[in-house]
């Protein structure tokens, strides 16, 4: 209910108010925002000057030293700017988990996989038994050592992109453990390094392979998808008897490899060495172990596929027709080989 008014010229003024003014355009809001810089600039910080100091000095000595007082601060807030990057990319978003290998009609275990730097993750590890299998092979199966193969995802990414490699490689009478890197499935705060820490993750991984009895610990492989490509490779590089390496778009050099990190727009690339930098150094590691023909020429006496896409194609999981076969060829080797079959690595794609 309105109250009645003991002055009947309020109703009156507030009629009488007009439009409010129109705002100002953008030429005159940038020249006012230019002019109020250039007055913080001219005007010293009033902790660091005596009473009236400003009125002693000229308008260019006071213009130098409000600049001076002002790039002391331009290191704290590089290093703002920096730890930002650095820490939003590597610790990114979970993706949320909606299928495992059941939605492909396959079992599965779920087993816990700790890497030597003792960063637990978990995995899904599918072995070959089946109802088929059991049937054609009776007892058999049951001694028989199968060939197995770790499965490494890409860096933002889940295990759950590597789910269309299980069926063929279940078919092919592959043992399968998918791994989910550090920072993936547990709550472990460390972040993840784009394959060059999440390569212990994937020797962890090889080495819970070969302590079961249903595998064959030296017909043992890994399978990786961008940083875990490279972390399959650093892996293989750490030990000798992983059998076969499939690499689907690793880094190429140190620069693609902390690419994710660094601004992408031309007038900050002055940002990308020190985000590099204290990439590397937060987490004690070297950018160059990831150079792809340093690893090719360390590898070059295993078997090593290459998937490389260029910049016009798409990486998609649909190369995995190429790496199952390539897999399953290298870990079932026929009995009596062609005098002319190659042997070997993958040749590298110019």
């Amino acid at each position: 209910m309105e109250r009645p008014s003991l002055n009947p010229s309020v109703h009156l003024e507030a009629g009488a108010q007009g439009p409010p003014p129109p705002r100002p355009g953008l030429f005159r809001r940038a020249v006012a925002t230019l002019g109020r810089l250039v007055r913080i600039a001219f005007t010293p910080i009033p902790l660091l000057t005596r009473p009236h100091e400003a009125e002693e000095h000229s308008p260019l000595v006071r213009f130098a030293r409000g600049l001076v007082y002002r790039l002391a601060a331009v290191p704290f807030v590089l290093a703002v700017i920096v730890g930002t990057l650095v820490y939003t990319s590597t610790h990114p978003a979970r993706v949320q988990m909606l299928a495992d290998p059941s939605s492909l009609g396959l079992y599965f275990e779920k087993v816990k996989v700790v890497a030597t730097d003792g960063v637990v993750s978990e995995g899904w590890l599918v072995p070959v038994v089946d109802a088929r299998r059991v049937l054609e092979q009776k007892d058999e199966i049951l001694t028989t050592r199968h060939p197995a193969v770790v499965l490494v995802h890409d860096h933002a990414s889940s295990r759950q992109e590597l789910l269309p490699y299980l069926r063929p490689f279940h078919d092919a009478g592959i043992v399968t453990l998918t791994v989910a890197v550090r920072g993936g499935s547990t709550d472990d705060p460390r972040g993840r390094t784009f394959g060059l820490r999440e390569s212990l993750d994937a020797g962890a991984a090889v080495n819970v392979l070969r302590s079961r009895s249903m595998t064959d610990p030296e017909r043992v492989g890994v399978v990786g998808l961008g940083s875990g490509a490279t972390a399959a490779l650093l892996a293989a590089q750490l030990d000798t008897r992983i059998a076969v390496v499939a690499a689907i778009d690793p880094a190429r050099d140190a620069a693609e490899l902390v690419a994710p990190i660094g601004p992408t727009q031309g007038y900050l690339s002055f940002l990308r060495p020190l985000v590099r930098f204290a990439f590397e150094t937060v987490f004690d590691v070297d950018s160059h172990d990831a150079n792809l023909a340093r690893l090719s020429t360390a590898l070059k006496d295993r078997k090593v596929l290459y998937v490389l896409s260029d910049e016009h194609t798409t990486r998609a999981t649909n190369h995995f027709k190429t790496v199952t076969d390539f897999v399953h060829a290298a870990l079932h080797p026929p009995t009596d080989p062609p005098v002319d079959q190659p042997t070997g690595e993958a040749a590298l794609p110019p």
